[in-house]
């Protein structure tokens, strides 16, 4: 592979990663936003019961986050994580 090959190869490498890191952001970022007042499903069942790991959710783990209780133990937690 001559100087100008090598060249070439590393750029491509260089330009494949860094349109790997962009989908990966914006594919979390699409991720973060759909979860909402009102979804449901294993994912937020999931967060609840981070959420009440963490001492932030006193509820039971429903899977819904219509509640207050989710939302407000969402906000305290963000808020103590701010804090620090």
């Amino acid at each position: 592979m001559t100087k100008y090959g090598i060249k070439r190869a590393c750029i491509a490498i260089a330009v494949l990663f860094a349109v790997n890191i962009a989908v990966i952001t914006l594919a979390q970022r699409a991720d973060a936003a759909s979860y909402k007042r009102g979804s449901t499903g294993s994912v937020v069942s999931e967060i609840q019961q981070k959420l009440k790991d963490w001492g932030y959710y006193s509820a039971d783990v429903d899977g819904v986050a219509g509640a207050t209780v989710t939302s407000d133990a969402i906000k305290n937690a963000v808020k103590d994580a701010l804090s620090k």
